[in-house]
């Protein structure tokens, strides 16, 4: 399971130097286009705990991700009323036009006709019982509606929010595992007038979801049977 304990965290001076000197062929594989059809079904993770998948939509937010192979967005409902909506975007191999890793793949994309990102951030959050990075964006919609976003990559079988950090993961990866995949998650909370009401949610929402996140993304990239 991605990130469990320490192996979440990927010694950026460890991936740096291993990477120099083999820098060469991985980027020849990194470059390398897979030929064949690349898409991919994900599945809805099954509800946990208090949450229950909802009957509709709370907001019209999604991502801006292009060309993923893969990819939903389902609500869930806790049994306090709380909204969360999370976000699944997969790429099984990282190629010239598809890749995670892309300034283009925004929460929200600049002059939005409904919604803007106000502010984007870096915070620590809990995932699988260890502090981890991840982006933080305040969304706002013409309406009125508030959003708090968490979003972050999973590499092959690790975490990150930072984008350079996640290239040497990409490379490591593949020289390591064999795996070229990456995953976008974006999970999102409402808020009113202070987001620490929507961070809570977001944290039990994670601390329960995750596990089921990560076998809905692991089921999704296994080879057809």
């Amino acid at each position: 399971r991605a990130g469990a304990g320490t192996s979440r965290y990927v010694s950026v001076a460890v991936l740096a130097a291993a990477m120099a000197s083999l820098w060469p062929a991985v980027a020849w594989a990194l470059e390398s286009d897979e030929a064949g059809d690349q898409s991919v079904a994900v599945t809805r993770p099954s509800p946990v705990g208090e949450w229950a998948p909802a009957a509709r939509d709370f907001w019209d937010w999604r991502p801006n991700v292009i060309a993923a192979d893969g990819e939903r967005y389902d609500f869930y409902i806790g049994e306090s009323g709380d909204r969360v909506g999370l976000y699944l975007g997969i790429y099984r191999t990282q190629r010239q036009g598809a890749e995670l890793l892309s300034s283009q793949n925004q929460m929200v994309v600049q002059k939005h006709e409904e919604w803007s990102d106000k502010e984007q951030t870096q915070r620590p959050i809990r995932l699988a019982g260890s502090e981890s990075l991840v982006n933080q964006s305040r969304l706002a919609s013409r309406t009125g509606q508030r959003l708090l976003v968490w979003s972050w990559y999973r590499i092959g079988e690790h975490y990150t929010a930072n984008p350079y950090l996640g290239k040497l993961m990409e490379a490591w990866s593949l020289l390591v595992a064999g795996r070229r995949d990456g995953s976008l998650i974006a999970v999102a909370a409402p808020y009113v007038d202070k987001e620490a009401e929507a961070e809570v949610v977001l944290q039990s929402f994670v601390d329960a979801m995750l596990p089921v996140i990560e076998d809905s993304l692991e089921q999704a990239l296994a080879p057809a049977s």
